[in-house]
Order: structure tokens, then C-alpha cells, then sequence
């Protein structure tokens, strides 16, 4: 989908994304490509609009069955390993040109109807040996199979049929075509959709700098997002979203043409390990002399710095750039991030959400069942 780059992305933590197509096209016709498990939930979500006043007049996509069913309506059914032989069997009866190579660099056209394609067995099994054919003047001519070069297709229902049974064929890939009709002249289009997307992350660094004595201090906060492109196309210079939250969120099948026992909804809950708890600091009056003093000596140890580092932590906050708007949106929290993003495909990308200096005070903390 080049034609059509993707200007922005919102990515939310449920593993959807909101996606913005926009570029400049001219014809009637539209194709955008995508994964078959994006599908659904672009089927529900696309919404496309011309800037420049044309019109779209309708959206377009094949319908899925069963695989066997749509091939049982062709004539030609064509293997993996002698799809040329398969072809010419299955157009028996049917008017053909054969190029046959009459002699080393010398190719002569014989026109006919097939008559069938006779097999030799070999070690790697059975294989198209001759290839037989009926003139208009009722004489029956056998070439090999080797020998043969160019066929051409001289029936229609048979160029129907063979066409029909690629397109059946390339639907079972892992992709899916959506086309977009469109009037005539130059568009300037816009595209909305919803799809699956990896969920964001956040990674976040703690710089500590101690006041005198170690226990307390300032800190330099740094938080960065992490985003995978999964695309089949690099990301230029696109604006991007990240969206703390887990809206509700199902999938409904609207590819299949078939009306649906109930909706599948799927609302996944996520439940990850909880910080361990503390009622209180644990004071010097629970020990006995000999063991405050231990405990004093680990305090004065832990308040050591938490990262070491050769720069003074006001330079280390100026070296990273945070081009990153927070936006309260209702229940969810945006981070919205000013500068451009580029992520070629497959792979990902951290970017800087916050950058801010923090007081701190160390504390130690007991915890009875762990002693």
C-alpha cells in the first residue's frame, strides 16, 4: 500500500491500533492489501473520503468459502508438481495453439483440439509424455511433451475458467485485497481504519544524584515507548499516539459470508505480578544492639548511587529531546508524540514520552514473611 502511506498511527495497549492513510491518486480504482487477521476489523472500521470533491462509489472485496466449494465451479484443477500437464488435461476437448520446438531454436504453431496428454512412469513417479491434438483436417498429431514451448488458450470458457481457478487460488493467501471504487480524474485521499497492532511498552531509567549524607536527593525520570512496525511497509516520518489504557475491545466477523451463532467477544484480561506491600520502616527498636549496627551499615551502603555516571545528571536530562503532549482523554492518558516517527518494516523503536526530575528520599523497608 505505498500508494497510500500511513500519516498517522494511535496505538493503545489492547493491541489495536487506529491507523491514517493519505496521498495523492488518479484513476477510478483504490487497492489496499491486508494481513486475513486484520481483516474484521477493518471491514468494520474503514471510512475513506476524496479531499479534492471526487466520489467514492463503493468499496469491493471477494467473498470467502470454502476453498473446495469455490474450485468445484472450475473445469481445471492444477497440482504443484505438473501443472502444465493438469492444464493440458483438463482442457481436453478445448481449441489450442501449441508452440513446439521443431528443431533446436525453431518453434512451429500447431492449432487444434486437445485430445488428452499421455503419461510415462518414471522414478519420480508419472510423468506427461506425449501430447496429443486433432486438426480441423481430422488428423491426429502426438508431440512430446519436452518439446512443447507456448500454449495458448483459444476457448474462452477454458480462459474463464483458468483465471477463475489463479484467483481462487491467491485468496488463500495470508492476505486480503480491498478495493476501493472510485470516479474519475485525481484524488486526494484520506483513509480511516482500526487493526490489530502489538501492544506499546514503556521502558522507564532512574538517574539519582544524593544530597549530602545519602538519603535524600534528586532524580532524573526518563520514560521511553516502545513500538514494533508490523507493517509490510517502512513508517516516513508519521505522527504517532500512544495511548495508556485497555479499552473493551471484540472482534466480529464480518468477512465470512455467513450469519454468526452470536458475536465471538473476547475481552482478555492481563494480570501481571503486584509490588510486594510494607506497613511501615522498619525501625532500629526491633533489633538488638549488634544488628543495628548491621543494619545501620547497609543503609549507608544502599544509599550509593543508582546508576553510576560520569555526567552531572542536568546534562544527562538535556541530551534527551521530549517532543511528547500529554492529553487527559477521559479514563485513558495520551502521549502524544510531536516529532515524526520512522520505523522500517519489522522493526521497532523507542521514543521519548517523559523526561522530568523527581525528589527522592530512600527508605528501608522490612518485609516480616521474607524476613
Amino acid at each position: 500500500m505505498a500508494e497510500l502511506p500511513v500519516r498517522e498511527m494511535v496505538l493503545y495497549k489492547h493491541g489495536v491500533g487506529f491507523f491514517v492513510r493519505e496521498g495523492a491518486i488518479e484513476g477510478e480504482r483504490l487497492t489496499l492489501t491486508f494481513r486475513q487477521d486484520e481483516i474484521n476489523d477493518v471491514l468494520k472500521s474503514l471510512a475513506v473520503f476524496d479531499r479534492s470533491g471526487g466520489q467514492v462509489l463503493g468499496i469491493h472485496y471477494q467473498t470467502p468459502m470454502d476453498r473446495a466449494a469455490r474450485l468445484a465451479n472450475s473445469s481445471i484443477h492444477l497440482s504443484d508438481q505438473t501443472s502444465l500437464g493438469d492444464l493440458l488435461r483438463d482442457l481436453r476437448g478445448r481449441r489450442l495453439l501449441l508452440g513446439i520446438e521443431v528443431s533446436p531454436g525453431i518453434v512451429d504453431t500447431f492449432g487444434g483440439r486437445v485430445i488428452g496428454v499421455d503419461e510415462w512412469e518414471t522414478e519420480h513417479g508419472r510423468r506427461p509424455h506425449l501430447v496429443s491434438l486433432l486438426g480441423d483436417d481430422w488428423q491426429v498429431r502426438a508431440f512430446r511433451f519436452a518439446d512443447l514451448r507456448t500454449v495458448t488458450i483459444e476457448d474462452g470458457l477454458a480462459q474463464h475458467d483458468l483465471s477463475y481457478f489463479l484467483d481462487t487460488s491467491m485468496s488463500e493467501d495470508t492476505r486480503r485485497t480491498v478495493s476501493v471504487r472510485l470516479s474519475a480524474g485525481e484524488h486526494q485521499l484520506v483513509v480511516f481504519y482500526v487493526a490489530p497492532s502489538p501492544t506499546w511498552r514503556v521502558s522507564y531509567r532512574l538517574v539519582a544524584e544524593s544530597e549530602e549524607g545519602g538519603t535524600k536527593g534528586k532524580a532524573l525520570l526518563q520514560g521511553w515507548g516502545l513500538l514494533d512496525n508490523r507493517l509490510e511497509e517502512d513508517l516516513d516520518n508519521v505522527r504517532v499516539t500512544l495511548v495508556a489504557g485497555q479499552p473493551i475491545s471484540f472482534i466480529y466477523d464480518l468477512f465470512t459470508s455467513r450469519i454468526p451463532e452470536r458475536p465471538l467477544v473476547q475481552d482478555e484480561a492481563r494480570i501481571a505480578p503486584g509490588p510486594i506491600e510494607f506497613a511501615a520502616e522498619a525501625s532500629l527498636a526491633m533489633y538488638d544492639e549488634d544488628v543495628a549496627e548491621g543494619v545501620l551499615a547497609m543503609r549507608a551502603e544502599r544509599a550509593a548511587p543508582m546508576m553510576k555516571r560520569s555526567l552531572p545528571r542536568a546534562e544527562m536530562a538535556q541530551s534527551m529531546a521530549v517532543s511528547t503532549e500529554t492529553k487527559d482523554s477521559g479514563e485513558f492518558f495520551q502521549y502524544l508524540v510531536t516529532a515524526p516517527v520512522s520505523v522500517k518494516r519489522g522493526e521497532s523503536a523507542l521514543v521519548p514520552i517523559l523526561s522530568s526530575e523527581i525528589n527522592y528520599e530512600r527508605e528501608l523497608l522490612y518485609n516480616g514473611a521474607k524476613l
